[in-house]
């Protein structure tokens, strides 16, 4: 069994004090262009959070064809940050 060392990939206001937070039926009730346009106030965060972000985008963005705006997402460690897009979108 291998295992490595433990870093958090996300800081303490990426992780818990985010913006909207508190707004999650607010966001879910406004069509889904606007919503999305939301999440581009994290464009300037730290790369990885970014990077996390522009993938859940991504995948909400291709959720328009089915009219619905469920989005599963998980946490995934540093470097295998590359490949949540893909998996968000299948």
């Amino acid at each position: 069994l291998r295992r490595h060392g433990f870093q958090l990939d996300f800081s303490e206001r990426e992780l818990g004090s985010l913006p909207f937070r508190e707004h999650s039926a607010w966001l879910q009730a406004l069509p889904l262009d606007k919503h999305v346009g939301h999440l581009r106030i994290f464009d300037g965060w730290r790369p990885l959070f970014a990077d996390a972000i522009r993938a859940f985008r991504s995948a909400l963005s291709n959720t328009q064809d089915l009219g619905e705006r469920l989005v599963y997402v998980t946490m995934v460690y540093g470097s295998m940050n590359r490949y949540i897009e893909g998996w968000t979108t299948r």
